[in-house]
């Protein structure tokens, strides 16, 4: 549709990219005991342990195990708000956890919050469902990984996406957008544009910018769906709100060259960013906008580009150029 669109499309989904890679450290290191994860396992029956449950984990099922009349007790006693039993029954099996697991494992557990009204109010049946269903999305997430990259296990595709699958049904975000990712791509499953649209919409509203990009080149190009500049366009916002590079580029582009979207103050806007971001065809982009510009409109294009600068200055830059392929 553009003069150079065809390049920023050819270095689409080259992946992790900055941003998401500091939101995967976060993700991979965030598997730790709590208080929440422990007490939940009182609730928890199932005979199968999540897919990165360790041998810490298989200590306290054995402690629990061991304990069930007292374990009981305490359920009991969480549910009828009897903080007295809770505090005979339950706070002494946690600190007898807490001193096993620092024996064997040199872990140090927090159990500051381990009181009686605490457990009752915070810790019930329901809510402690749900974060198993989290820690267990999380977890498969972080094996599908393991298997794309060739991290710790073989590198193999099609077991990767059964894995990003497993955690996508549980609705973890990242997982949408891998599983969109490996449809969109037709990696280990045959390509499929609808699949990977459908995916990557349950992971934009999660401010996940790639998803939000790859939304948008679905639908600017109308890749199994009816092309729409406008939903291309609130894709690509929102993605370039993010600071990512490219999106910021074929944003910029709309507005440079769309008679639908035509508006020159938001282009150089966007062109400057992406320039200043690393993009290179920006400043010719920009250099040819400037000599159709009034002095109003530089002005006002310059005053909300150095306010966008300003409040983004923290939010680091993603440049999927840069980043390897998958």
């Amino acid at each position: 549709m553009y003069d150079d669109g065809k390049k920023i499309f050819a270095s689409l989904f080259l992946f992790p990219t900055l941003l998401f890679t500091l939101l995967l450290s976060q993700t991979l290191t965030s598997h730790a005991l709590t208080l929440e994860s422990i007490m939940c396992l009182f609730y928890d029956h199932s005979s199968e342990p999540l897919a990165s449950e360790g041998k810490e984990r298989d200590l306290i099922r054995k402690l629990i195990a061991q304990n069930k009349n007292t374990v009981k007790k305490a359920q009991i006693a969480i549910k009828d708000n009897k903080p007295q039993i809770v505090n005979t029954t339950l706070v002494p099996l946690l600190h007898s956890i807490k001193t096993s697991l620092h024996k064997q494992f040199d872990i140090s557990l927090n159990l500051k919050n381990a009181k009686p009204q605490y457990l009752i109010s915070k810790l019930n049946n329901q809510q402690c469902q749900a974060l198993f269903l989290q820690e267990e999305a999380l977890a498969e997430f972080n094996v599908g990984l393991q298997f794309h990259h060739g991290n710790k296990k073989p590198k193999d595709k099609p077991t990767a996406l059964a894995w990003f699958s497993k955690s996508a049904e549980k609705n973890f975000p990242l997982s949408h957008y891998w599983v969109g990712l490996y449809h969109f791509k037709g990696i280990a499953t045959p390509q499929n544009y609808k699949k990977a649209r459908l995916h990557f919409l349950k992971a934009d509203p999660h401010n996940i910018p790639e998803a939000s990009y790859s939304l948008g080149v679905i639908y600017q190009k109308g890749l199994g769906t009816t092309p729409d500049i406008f939903k291309a366009r609130y894709h690509y916002q929102k993605a370039a709100e993010n600071n990512l590079t490219h999106a910021q580029a074929l944003l910029a582009q709309i507005y440079t060259h769309d008679p639908q979207h035509s508006n020159l103050v938001k282009a150089y806007k966007w062109w400057t960013i992406a320039e200043k971001n690393g993009y290179k065809d920006a400043y010719h982009h920009k250099k040819h906008i400037l000599s159709l510009m009034s002095s109003l409109q530089k002005w006002e294009a310059e005053r909300r580009t150095r306010v966008w600068l300003q409040q983004n200055k923290s939010n680091p830059k993603i440049s999927s150029a840069k980043s390897p392929s998958p």
